[in-house]
């Protein structure tokens, strides 16, 4: 299997079957989809999806979007909700005997 230097994050999704099996990946900062049948299919169905679209870019003299590959996050988040949803998640961390950060990050992980 051939490995492929991808210089950008992308998220796969598996579309197939169990018999078939089938992947979708999804490359944020070009914003292409990309599938193939395999991980090395796919792997090269994105490498081959970012250098066309970097040649385009090149080409019309537009910003080619900076490497994130393996950025690291520092696990902060700021988010705004509506208040009466800040209010249910915390009487739910409450009635829990947890912490508001960790009650969401339970619920987002699940």
């Amino acid at each position: 299997m051939k490995k492929f230097d991808i210089p950008y994050d992308y998220v796969v999704h598996p579309i197939g079957t169990k018999n078939d099996p089938a992947y979708e990946a999804f490359v944020p900062a070009i914003n292409a989809y990309v599938y193939g049948a395999d991980q090395n299919e796919l792997e090269e169905g994105i490498a081959g999806a970012i250098s066309v679209q970097i040649q385009s870019l090149k080409k019309r003299g537009a910003t080619v979007p900076a490497f994130d590959r393996g950025s690291k996050k520092s696990g902060k988040l700021i988010l705004r909700i509506e208040p009466a949803l800040h209010n249910k998640l915390a009487l739910g961390a409450k009635a829990r005997g947890m912490s508001l950060n960790r009650y969401i990050e339970q619920k987002v992980s699940a």
